[in-house]
C-alpha cells in the first residue's frame, strides 16, 4: 500500500484503502481502479491523498503460506481501521453541533496517524500475537490506541510524538501475553495474591520483549513500562511518582475503558467513569492530559 498525493494520479492506480467523507460515508471504495478524472472531484471534497497497492500482482510467486500471511495481514489492518473509525463516529455523535467542525479535522488526522502506524508489518504481527491470545485485549487495545491519537491530537502536540503515542498505546498491554500463568480477564479484587503478583509485572514484560525491535521507539517503551503508573505514586510496578507525559495520554484512556469494558476489573456505567477520570484529575494524572481527554470523550 502507498499514500500519494492525488494530483500525482496518473489513472489506472487501484485504491488500497476506502475513500471516506467527513460524515464517514464511502465515496470510492477499496478495489476500485482510479481515473484521472477523479482528482478535480476528490479536491473538491477535501480529499488531497489516497491510498493504493503498489503492485496488482504482489501475490504473484507466493506460497500458500505467504499468500495466507498477507490475507492476514490485510484484514487485521482493515478491521483496526475500520474499527476505528467507529469509534470516532461514536465520539463525533456526543457532540454539540458547535464542537463538530473542530473534531471532524481532529478525528481526519487521527485516521492518518492511525493509518501510517498500521503499515508496519511489524506493528501488525505484534497485534495479531495479542487478538491469538486475547480477543479483549485485542479490542482494548484498538479502542486505547483511538482515544489516545485523539487525546494527544486535541493536545497540541508534535505530530512525531502522537505517531509514537499510537504505536505504545496498541501495543501497551503486550505484557500480558508473558505472564507465566497466562492471562485470563478477571477483577483484580478476585485474583489470588500470586495472580496480582504476576499481573503487576506485565508492563516490565511488555516493555522488555520490545527492547531490541529498532522500529519500536524509547517513547513506546516508556508508555508500556509506565501505563498503570501515577502521579500520586499508587500505581505500578515501580510507584513512580514522575511518569513520561505521552504515558499519562495512554494511562488515563486505560483507565477509561477498563472501567467500561471491564477489562480487569468490573464494568462500570460511562457516567461513573467519567466521574472517576475528574476525580483524578491533577491527584494521579496530569490535569490538561485530563481535560484534553474528556474533551473527545464527553459531551461538552
Amino acid at each position: 500500500m502507498k499514500l500519494i498525493n492525488v494530483d500525482d494520479i496518473k489513472g489506472g492506480e487501484i485504491l488500497a484503502r476506502d475513500i471516506l467523507s467527513e460524515d464517514f460515508k464511502v465515496i470510492m471504495a477499496e478495489g476500485t481502479p482510479v481515473r484521472s478524472e477523479y482528482i478535480d472531484k476528490l479536491k473538491s471534497k477535501g480529499i488531497n491523498e489516497i491510498h493504493i497497492r503498489e503492485n496488482t500482482d504482489d501475490s504473484v510467486g507466493l506460497t500458500v503460506q505467504e499468500r495466507e500471511y498477507q490475507v492476514k495481514i490485510t484484514t487485521i489492518r482493515n478491521e483496526i481501521s475500520e474499527s476505528a473509525r467507529d469509534k470516532v463516529k461514536d465520539l463525533l455523535r456526543n457532540h454539540t453541533y458547535n464542537n463538530r467542525g473542530n473534531l471532524v479535522e481532529i478525528v481526519k488526522e487521527a485516521d492518518k496517524i492511525i493509518t501510517s502506524i498500521l503499515e508496519s508489518d511489524e506493528m501488525i504481527e505484534k497485534i495479531i500475537d495479542i487478538r491469538e491470545r486475547s480477543e479483549d485485549v485485542y479490542e482494548h487495545s484498538i479502542n486505547i490506541c483511538t482515544l489516545s491519537v485523539l487525546t494527544a491530537l486535541n493536545l497540541k502536540i508534535a505530530i512525531s510524538s502522537i505517531h509514537h503515542v499510537g504505536v505504545g498505546s496498541i501495543l501497551h498491554d503486550i505484557g500480558l501475553n508473558y505472564l507465566q500463568n497466562g492471562y485470563v480477564n478477571k477483577p483484580y479484587e478476585e485474583m489470588t495474591n500470586q495472580e496480582k503478583v504476576e499481573y503487576k509485572k506485565h508492563p516490565v514484560y511488555g516493555s522488555n520483549s520490545l527492547r531490541d525491535e529498532t522500529w519500536f521507539s524509547n517513547m513506546g517503551r516508556n508508555i508500556i513500562l509506565q501505563h498503570h503508573e501515577r502521579l500520586d505514586g499508587t500505581g505500578f510496578p515501580m510507584q513512580l511518582r514522575e511518569m513520561a507525559f505521552e504515558s499519562q495520554i495512554v494511562a488515563v484512556c486505560d483507565i477509561f475503558d477498563e472501567m467500561v469494558c471491564g477489562i480487569g476489573q468490573k464494568k462500570v456505567p460511562v457516567n461513573e467513569a467519567f466521574e472517576y477520570i475528574e476525580s483524578i484529575r491533577g491527584v494521579k494524572i496530569d490535569k490538561n492530559i485530563v481535560d484534553a481527554f474528556l474533551c473527545v470523550a464527553k459531551n461538552n
